[in-house]
């Protein structure tokens, strides 16, 4: 008997030291994977619609909107910058990417936290394997247990059941054993019975609750973790949410238990917590006191998500700056009197040429260009550093020095079958709105990118029309950036805008852009150099060019 029972206990020794190595080697694995992905973008394809959930159903007045977000592919950008590690960080990063601020000490001090939190390694890596614990799909709901008022899935007698039938159970059960009681047994019979049957009931109700509330339950522990390394301090009433939501835990820790046994369904411990949960109706019990505390501490859990997710957010900033060939903080001008952006490049745009410009109270910039010179590129990557100086105060240039701007853009307009809109109708519109947002009593005055303007009508129209919109917008304060290809505007506009251009060079019908923007008009175009490449009858590119001269004559 002794020799079994070594036996027993020899097998047991051996079981959990493979769990203990299995968890250590698990863990450095866990850390071998952060510190290879530092400093490189994401590699898994980004489901967007689970990401800015939590955006949407925040959202502010002053978020960039779908259209902007649209013509300089901020999702694009996001997917760039975003190096979290955790679903909650995802989603605060892609709120605070579509959610510029205007308060200058807000950034100031979001720099400062991402220098501080980056000056330990391994204190940031360790932080960084808590918060992947927070890498699972379900854990992008967990906005809405405090964005939305959670509802009770049970009538007032299936709840008061719930509460009571664990007691009668347990005390039938006992009263059968001591008394032999007949009635007492049949109450423990009928109880059962109901138990299981109500329990498969009510599993498939809060099964899309299950999914959520385990990872509530791990949000509070990465929460506290980070609290005790005392990661930031400027995150409000942080420590008395965590107070509060202690009730929560204990309520959700058979949930969370559930997560964590269920992904080996032979577990003998897992068959019999499922029988117990069973027999005394112990998940719709905790769903029902974990749903009435989430509805009472909903303000908490937001606290606690925020904390977390800025946490992430900082590590992800650092790591962005960390990967960029050069890269500068913004520094915000208190007057609208001038700005000035040196060596700035797109961050999508690999190996792309650095450019310089600068403007004037009251002077817009019209960029002149060819075809595939660097200019609408130009224009929104001003767009998105804009943006990114005013969200994570970091910028793709050597210099940004700007003041705040609402940004606001013109450059991907489509056509629209269903609505009955032209091309040129629905250019038309977003102008208009452009306008409507830009007037003078704007506190922040706008940043206007537009790519072509009015290209959805006829030239006269166009020039006159884009020149008296043009003046207007500067007139009331605004910085206004056009690319164009009508020269004419150049001239009509030289009193109020600075022209800037892109040119290349052609060489035995080949064209070379070297996309660096040059002061003063486009001097040479390209779009019949381009027919000629393509291999044009010589007689059609020779008459082009005769047409085009005495047009240009006309009007320049």
């Amino acid at each position: 008997m002794n020799y079994w029972l070594i036996l027993i206990l020899l097998i047991l020794l051996i079981i959990v030291i493979a769990l203990y190595l299995k968890k250590k080697q698990a863990a450095k694995n866990k850390l071998l994977e952060i510190r290879a992905k530092w400093g490189q973008p994401k590699l898994q394809e980004i489901d967007f619609d689970k990401v800015k959930g939590y955006f949407e159903a925040t959202r502010p007045d002053n978020s960039v909107s779908d259209d902007i977000s649209k013509d300089i592919d901020l999702e694009d950008v996001f997917a760039f910058i975003d190096r979290t590690n955790s679903a909650v960080g995802q989603q605060y990063l892609y709120k605070t990417l579509f959610t510029p601020s205007f308060l200058k000490k807000n950034l100031i001090e979001l720099d400062r936290q991402v220098t501080q939190l980056s000056k330990d390694a391994e204190e940031r890596e360790s932080i960084e394997i808590e918060l992947s614990k927070l890498d699972k799909k379900n854990a992008y709901y967990l906005f809405s247990l405090f964005t939305r008022q959670q509802q009770t899935l049970f009538s007032p007698l299936v709840d008061f059941y719930i509460k009571i039938s664990g007691i009668t159970i347990l005390t039938s059960f006992i009263l059968t054993l001591l008394t032999d009681n007949g009635v007492c047994l049949f109450i423990f019979t009928v109880t059962l019975l109901t138990n299981f049957v109500m329990y498969y009931t009510c599993k498939s109700k809060i099964g899309r609750y299950a999914h959520t509330l385990p990872h509530l339950y791990t949000l509070l522990n990465v929460a506290k973790k980070l609290f005790s390394k005392n990661i930031y301090a400027d995150c409000e009433n942080i420590d008395s949410s965590l107070s509060n939501l202690s009730k929560i835990k204990r309520s959700l820790q058979f949930i969370s238990f559930e997560s964590v046994a269920a992904t080996d369904p032979t577990n003998l411990l897992f068959a019999i917590w499922e029988l117990l949960k069973m027999i005394f109706l112990i998940e719709p019990l905790m769903f029902i006191i974990s749903i009435n505390r989430i509805n009472k501490y909903g303000s908490d859990i937001k606290i606690v998500f925020d904390y977390v997710g800025k946490a992430d957010m900082l590590i992800s900033i650092k790591s962005l700056r960390t990967s960029l060939p050069y890269y500068c903080t913004p520094d915000f001008k208190s007057s609208y009197s001038n700005f000035n952006i040196i060596d700035l490049y797109h961050p999508l745009v690999e190996d792309c040429v650095p450019n310089s410009i600068s403007a004037d109270e009251g002077k817009g910039i019209l960029i002149t260009g060819s075809n595939m010179s660097g200019k609408t590129t130009f224009i929104k990557s001003v767009a998105v550093n804009a943006i990114l100086a005013q969200t994570i105060f970091t910028c793709t240039a050597k210099t940004f020095s700007t003041p705040f701007f609402k940004v606001q853009t013109c450059i991907k307009v489509t056509d629209s079958l269903e609505e009955r809109k032209s091309y040129f109708h629905s250019e038309a519109l977003a102008i208009l709105n452009i306008i409507k947002n830009s007037t003078i009593s704007e506190t922040i005055k706008s940043l206007i990118i537009i790519d072509e303007i009015f290209k959805g009508t006829n030239t006269i129209e166009r020039i006159g029309a884009a020149k008296s919109v043009l003046g207007h917008l500067t007139e009331n304060g605004n910085f206004v950036f056009v690319s164009t290809h009508d020269l004419e505007l150049a001239n009509l506009l030289e009193d109020d805008y600075d022209v800037y251009s892109f040119e290349e060079s052609a060489n035995a019908g080949h064209i070379d852009f070297d996309y660096k923007i040059k002061t003063g008009m486009l001097k040479k175009t390209n779009g019949i150099t381009v027919l000629e490449s393509l291999g044009y009858p010589a007689d059609v590119t020779s008459e082009a060019r005769v047409v085009s001269e005495k047009i240009r004559a006309l009007y320049l």
